[in-house]
């Protein structure tokens, strides 16, 4: 993880060196259990846990892009304690770099003011928040 960490750093620092509108978001495609709630460590979808499901979310916006898009960052500052499912994403993206496609939804966009909290579906019909 520490070396994720120096390698996320990294990447935003160079992005901030390019002196541009810009903005980094990285997130992981999985968490992991590490004893916190059971006696395992890694993932297993039989053993499902909430830090299995819990992924680090990560965006950074540089001084420009903040200043050109004051709505988007005052909704992701409303928004950032929100539960949020990454299969939303792609609304999001559409927000962040101002695309929009038949089907965007603007209430599953975690930079948008409309953002709706929804209920976090699992596999096989189970639920986040029953963990």
């Amino acid at each position: 993880m520490r070396y994720n960490d120096f390698v996320v750093r990294r990447i935003i620092e160079m992005v901030k060196g390019e002196n541009k509108s810009s903005f980094v978001v990285y997130f992981s495609d999985h968490g992991d259990e590490v004893f916190d709630t059971i006696d395992f460590v890694g993932h297993h979808g039989s053993k499902a846990t909430r830090p299995m499901h819990d992924v680090p979310f990560i965006a950074w916006f540089s001084e420009r892009y903040k200043k050109e898009n004051p709505a988007l960052i005052a909704a992701a500052f409303k928004n950032v304690k929100q539960p949020y499912a990454l299969e939303d994403f792609t609304h999001s993206f559409s927000d962040l770099i101002k695309v929009k496609f038949k089907g965007v939804d603007s209430t599953k966009s975690i930079f948008n003011k409309e953002f709706k909290v929804k209920t976090r579906q699992l596999r096989q019909g189970r639920f986040y928040d029953d963990l």
